[in-house]
């Protein structure tokens, strides 16, 4: 990160982190600024002087920042034990709590299923597989996560296996086909990089 006070004509290093700066934000005053990397054991840091100097706020993994209101707003990553997708912070970027995880999905979309819903029977176990990241969590106790009750799952309908084509309410099944979808396409990829070698061999 570099910082120029002669309106452009020259910069200097501020900050240089080991992976992406991912996240940086400022505040609407323009005095305190943040700067974010992907990586949690490198984290968010502050400055309290626009810019010209940073102190470490928080090990916090972030994917971008953005401030506004006293608040400094955080995306991150949900598939982390103790992981958010947008979290929020009070303390100027020391402690993030989260306000979207896995935990808060209430389940499939809502339609018309008919007799051949398919989404109901399914939901719990992937529901569990998507929340299992917000039972454990490794860093400060106070950005431990509170699972949320997802309470009744309406009726989904998944469309028609293997067509991609909806019943009648818009949702469908779109991965797997009667010829076995994935392993057919995986065939095919090999196939392809069979005849590549071959080519490349022949030259």
């Amino acid at each position: 990160l570099a910082v120029s006070t002669d309106g452009g004509a020259s910069f200097h290093e501020v900050l240089r982190m080991a992976g992406a700066m991912l996240g940086f934000a400022r505040s609407e005053d323009g005095a305190t600024m943040w700067a974010g990397s992907g990586d949690p054991r490198e984290g968010v840091f502050r400055s309290k002087d626009r810019g010209e100097h940073w102190q470490l706020a928080s090990k916090t993994g972030v994917f971008c920042l953005h401030a506004r209101a006293g608040k400094l707003y955080a995306c991150s990553n949900p598939y982390v034990p103790g992981g958010y997708a947008v979290g929020v912070s009070l303390d100027e970027g020391a402690t993030f709590a989260p306000l979207a995880t896995f935990d808060a999905i209430e389940g499939a979309v809502s339609c018309d299923a008919g007799g051949g819903a398919a989404c109901p029977a399914l939901w719990p176990a992937t529901k569990d597989a998507l929340a299992a990241s917000g039972k454990e969590f490794t860093e400060k106790p106070e950005n431990e996560l509170v699972p949320v009750d997802a309470g009744a799952i309406a009726p989904t309908d998944a469309g028609v296996p293997g067509t991609g084509r909806a019943r009648s309410c818009g949702c469908a099944v779109v991965g797997r086909t009667a010829r076995g979808g994935p392993l057919f396409l995986a065939g095919l990829l090999l196939l392809l990089g069979v005849a590549k070698a071959c080519r490349v061999l022949g030259q």
